[in-house]
């Protein structure tokens, strides 16, 4: 059996973190002002024992377009985006011990249940190729927009993509 819940100690979320390079962990206090800029989290847990299986977190688009650029920010392709009802997912994770069991598949589903009661008309975000999220992404709908090599010097190809909920 297993849950979902909208809200954890974000202290605990960081366990999602570690399976990324190093470049594209978020830290705690990223995570904690994303999350009061209106970023959403949902989690994927083990109904019986609560253990964390999988997580994903999402923003309103627009709550990212007044952020202060950093030196080591790359173009991303979103700036044709602002201003168009749409939210960008940050991550969708599950973690190592529970890969390959369908977990991602049922979180995305849930996400895109979720994201059906909300008033938003595009899903944006960033996938890696390698790793399978651009097919799961593509599963649901996504299209690509744009690829990326070498996203934020991790050697590997990323894809901005988007999913229209309209």
């Amino acid at each position: 059996m297993i849950n979902f819940l909208h809200d954890i100690d974000l202290e605990q979320s960081m366990v999602f973190e570690e399976p990324y390079p190093t470049n594209l962990q978020l830290s705690l206090e990223w995570k904690s002002e994303l999350k009061d800029m209106g970023c959403k989290f949902i989690y994927l847990v083990e109904g019986e024992t609560n253990e964390l299986i999988g997580e994903t977190y999402f923003i309103p688009l627009d709550a990212l377009k007044d952020e202060e650029p950093c030196e080591e920010q790359l173009e991303d392709g979103l700036d044709d985006w602002y201003g168009k009802n749409a939210v960008y997912v940050y991550s969708t994770t599950i973690l190592p011990k529970f890969q390959g069991k369908g977990y991602a598949n049922i979180l995305k589903s849930y996400f895109y249940g979720f994201m059906s009661t909300q008033n938003y008309d595009y899903v944006l975000g960033h996938a890696r190729i390698s790793s399978g999220s651009l097919a799961l992404n593509e599963k649901f709908g996504a299209k690509q927009i744009k690829e990326f090599s070498d996203w934020y010097k991790t050697g590997e190809t990323f894809v901005l993509y988007i999913n229209d909920l309209k």
